[in-house]
C-alpha cells in the first residue's frame, strides 16, 4: 500500500491547493457535534442544497 499523508496533511494540501472546507450540517445535526468541534480551517456548515450551489460550474465538487 503506497504512503498516504495523514489526516492533517491532507487538509493542509487541500488548503493549498485553494479548496474551501465545508461541514454538512445534516451530519453535524445527527452526530450532535457543534461548530467548535470543527477544525478552524472549516469555513461554514452548510447544507447539501448550499453546497449543490456552491459549486456550480465548478470542474471538481467532493462530499
Amino acid at each position: 500500500m503506497p504512503d498516504l499523508p495523514d489526516i492533517s496533511e491532507m487538509i493542509d494540501m487541500l488548503e493549498a491547493s485553494g479548496c474551501g472546507l465545508y461541514a454538512c450540517e445534516l451530519a453535524m445535526t445527527m452526530m450532535k457535534r457543534t461548530r467548535a468541534d470543527l477544525l478552524p480551517k472549516v469555513h461554514d456548515v452548510i447544507a447539501a442544497t448550499d453546497f449543490h450551489d456552491l459549486v456550480e460550474g465548478a470542474q471538481i465538487g467532493f462530499i
